[in-house]
């Protein structure tokens, strides 16, 4: 069965009934959930459709970043933005942060006159643009949960809408409070043990906010009736650690092995940019995947007894 009849058929009936549990049972364990993950990795054609999730991605970069100073600035002095994404490098790879650094760095150069009296036409605009992105994710998560879309244009684009706005209020409140918070501590002269505390403390909270951004995305992103909700899910808990690992293992990479300057010449960093995007795309799908597989256990162990019947 191909995916578009598997699609269609999923499509077909009111909804698949929510799974009973989150973790799962003993008939498929977690070498069957691995298993089929891995095979929806090629059934869905995942790593294409990370591709064209990061080809949105990439197209909707500037606008975000327009609307991200512009709310930005609502926390704290956009000029300041640029140098607190500097800490996120040991994270993201140089090539990634130069590329966001020098937009960032040309937006927030318009003043902040202009940024805080901006047209609300010009930021709805920005806000549009990136909504691309956010509805490339939400097609994509619709294969990987084998749904059919069928919400009308205006409710769609209205949840998108939400989700791209909230996303992007997100990143400010935490790089304002993330990377701004202990150096405003310290300034304001706290004990020794709260800077420890907030040190220690911010960014394990960090990933479990982004988890739950992530249980959000995979409930409400892909067109799913009866979904069950779930705060923090295998698969969210999976994007978020995995994304670390990922980020992590692919900056070494760049700083040591890779030679994307040698070999794009100037294009190198957007190059670097792309792939990491991508990666990052793949680690979300694929936590999706890890979602969907068990929530499709239950029924897929009722309709293997029925056929026995």
């Amino acid at each position: 069965m191909n995916l578009a009849s598997k699609r269609s058929s999923v499509a077909s009936s009111p909804g698949r009934p929510a799974a009973e549990g989150a973790a799962p049972g003993p008939r498929l364990g977690w070498a069957g959930v691995a298993r089929r993950t891995f095979d929806n990795i090629f059934d869905h054609r995942l790593l294409s459709i990370a591709g064209g999730v990061s080809f949105f991605a990439l197209f909707a970069l500037f606008p975000a970043i327009a609307a991200l100073v512009a709310v930005y600035s609502l926390f704290s002095d956009p000029n300041t933005i640029a140098a607190h994404l500097q800490a996120l490098s040991k994270v993201a790879p140089s090539g990634a942060i130069s590329v966001v650094d020098e937009q960032l760095k040309r937006v927030a150069a318009q003043g902040s006159a202009t940024l805080g009296f901006a047209s609300i036409v010009g930021f709805l605009v920005s806000l549009w643009s990136a909504n691309a992105a956010t509805k490339a994710i939400f097609d994509a998560l619709n294969v990987v949960y084998e749904e059919r879309e069928s919400r009308g244009f205006f409710r769609l684009n209205a949840i998108s809408l939400v989700f791209t706005l909230l996303g992007i209020v997100f990143v400010s409140a935490a790089i304002a409070v993330m990377i701004g918070l202990p150096p405003l501590l310290s300034h304001l002269g706290a004990p020794d043990e709260i800077m420890k505390l907030v040190n220690i403390s911010r960014w394990p909270l960090m990933l479990i906010v982004f988890c739950i951004a992530v249980a959000f995305l995979y409930r409400f992103g892909p067109d799913r009736t009866h979904a069950r909700w779930r705060w923090i899910s295998w698969g969210g808990a999976f994007a978020g650690i995995g994304w670390i690992i990922v980020s992590l293992l692919f900056t070494f990479y760049a700083e040591h092995f890779g030679r994307f300057n040698e070999t794009y010449g100037s294009l190198g960093a957007v190059i670097g940019f792309m792939i990491w995007v991508w990666i990052s795309n793949v680690v979300l799908l694929l936590g999706g995947e890890i979602d969907a597989v068990i929530e499709r256990r239950p029924q897929q162990d009722h309709e293997r007894q029925a056929s026995r019947i």
